[in-house]
């Protein structure tokens, strides 16, 4: 993991889809966010299924995040970013 800017990516790691997408000035805190919070719905799913899933990401500067999360929401339509 690291503390860069950018887009993330959780996959399945079973049937490889992309369940989640998200951005971050800084992916690493972001990551253990989700792993310790329960607000999001990604957040109780990997509470609950915690070696179900593993994290991608591309570096982006700050500028670009929202352009870059919004394209690749469009692209793989992840499940998790739709829920509440």
């Amino acid at each position: 993991m690291t503390s860069i800017s950018g887009i993330y990516f959780y996959v399945n790691k079973e049937t490889l889809e992309v369940v989640y997408i998200g951005q971050s000035c800084n992916i690493e805190r972001r990551i253990k966010q989700h792993q310790y919070n329960n607000a999001q719905m990604i957040d109780m799913e990997l509470s609950n299924h915690p070696d179900n899933y593993y994290v991608r990401w591309i570096e982006y500067p700050p500028d670009l995040l929202n352009q870059m999360e919004e394209y690749f929401i469009f692209v793989y339509n992840p499940k998790f970013n739709f829920t509440s």
